[in-house]
């Protein structure tokens, strides 16, 4: 908006209009630079993968140990980065909470003013997730069946206990739940996607989905692991925040982990269940069903997350052209985590 003054005096006609401070695009240059988030992932991940393979706990540290690996691996990353990047921080879309009197403006960091997030669209957010476990249940049902037809004892891949009491239910929600909604998104929906957002949104969201489906290594979740991914991201840009995509991704780790306590039903119990059920119309056409509805769910929060955003925070940054080593390290990354579901693969074949 220009100043009021600006055409009043003489000398009004050279003189610049001063800068909008809720433009997207005129504060990309502090956007946290993709080539060096990617490779804080890249080596996070790598360290990762080397600590799962020479560490090995009993199932008393199991908790104690995914705890561990959501801060070392992914809270740390983004710690390092955004302590040495101080100016990049607004990116990381954790100013815009459901906080706040009524419809009282609050900061959005570079991106302007906005009003608070409702609680109802927390609430939403979390009953779209524990909507959503139906649906990916019907789904793994589907891939674990694809899977089988090739051999695979996947029976042997639980990675998870049931909760026996109120203390490892507790723990089993710090760490299995809480941690990977906390480190998780601040990690890829707080630092990688707003580094690759410089390429286009839409791309940005199925980059970050694709590489936090392969970090989880997880052969039998392969497929929610991608959607979701791609859900979360959109929702973080959609509603300009890091709040929603906490909550849903708190719901859906913590839906699954109440169910195993209630039902005494841990990973490879699952995983064997999954194996037992045929592969009826009955499973598409209820896997269908519960699509329809929790995609339903997910386009109201979307709607409802965006509301009280000015358009500039609800716009795409800038486009930038996709750098060509940048692709190429991506690419290699992917191979490279493609390579341990092979090898899962491979080791699974009876």
């Amino acid at each position: 908006m220009l100043d009021n003054n600006f055409m009043n005096d003489s000398g009004g006609a050279d003189r610049k209009p001063p800068v909008d401070t809720n433009d997207v695009n005129g504060s990309d240059k502090n956007r946290p630079s993709a080539r060096i988030a990617f490779a804080l992932f890249a080596a996070s991940v790598a360290l990762l993968f080397c600590a799962r393979q020479f560490i090995t706990v009993g199932d008393d540290w199991l908790p104690l140990w995914q705890l561990t690996q959501e801060i070392v691996f992914f809270g740390l990353p983004w710690a390092i980065y955004y302590q040495a990047k101080p100016d990049a921080k607004p990116f990381t879309r954790m100013t815009r909470i459901p906080l706040g009197r009524g419809g009282t403006p609050i900061q959005t960091g570079e991106r302007g003013a906005a009003r608070p997030i409702r609680i109802s669209t927390c609430l939403v957010t979390a009953l779209a997730a524990l909507i959503g476990l139906e649906y990916f249940s019907g789904m793994d049902t589907l891939w674990v069946a694809l899977l089988s037809r090739f051999g695979l004892n996947l029976d042997t891949l639980g990675q998870w206990l049931a909760a026996e009491n109120s203390e490892g239910l507790f723990t089993s929600l710090l760490a299995m739940a809480a941690a990977p909604a906390l480190f998780e998104e601040l990690s890829f929906r707080g630092l990688l996607l707003p580094a690759m957002e410089r390429y286009g949104s839409g791309r940005a969201a199925v980059i970050t989905g694709l590489l936090f489906a392969l970090a989880h290594m997880s052969l039998p979740g392969l497929p929610t692991h991608l959607l979701l991914g791609v859900a979360l991201g959109m929702l973080a840009i959609a509603s300009d925040s890091l709040i929603l995509p906490m909550i849903y991704h708190f719901a859906h780790n913590a839906g699954a982990i109440m169910a195993g306590y209630f039902t005494q039903v841990d990973a490879t119990l699952a995983l064997r269940e999954l194996l037992s059920r045929d592969v009826t119309l009955t499973v598409f056409i209820q896997t269908a069903v519960s699509f329809a509805l929790w995609a339903l769910m997910i386009r109201s929060v979307f709607m409802s997350a965006s509301f009280g955003l000015p358009k500039t925070a609800q716009g795409s940054p800038k486009r930038e052209r996709f750098p060509r080593g940048l692709a190429i390290a991506i690419t290699l990354l992917t191979l490279a985590l493609l390579s341990v579901y092979a090898l899962q693969f491979a080791a699974l074949k009876t």
